[in-house]
């Protein structure tokens, strides 16, 4: 999660593409309906440690942001511990 680059930053917002259609062929569709719920939730982890290293990134933060409806809970509870450790005027709203 210690990303620094712009591909770094892409990649992060990727796996918030994975579904699961995507493994299902490799799996039960329980499981990969699991696994996709673990993958959303370290890209969440990722992302607020990209956003809080990189507070002037022009979309990470954002980004984040828009995870607030995400369906799985612990993405939301990932944002929900960004806005309360971050400072920013932004995650305090």
């Amino acid at each position: 999660a210690h990303c620094r680059s712009e591909t770094a930053y892409r990649a992060i917002v990727k796996a918030f593409d994975v579904t699961a259609a995507d493994i299902t062929d490799t799996t039960t569709r329980d499981l990969a309906e699991s696994s996709v719920k673990a993958v959303h939730h370290s890209a969440a982890h990722a992302l607020a440690t990209f956003a809080t290293n990189h507070p002037n990134h022009p979309e990470a933060t954002s980004k984040l942001f828009s995870l607030a409806d995400h369906p799985h809970m612990p993405v939301r509870l990932t944002l929900l511990h960004f806005c309360a450790t971050n400072k920013s005027t932004q995650a305090r709203k």
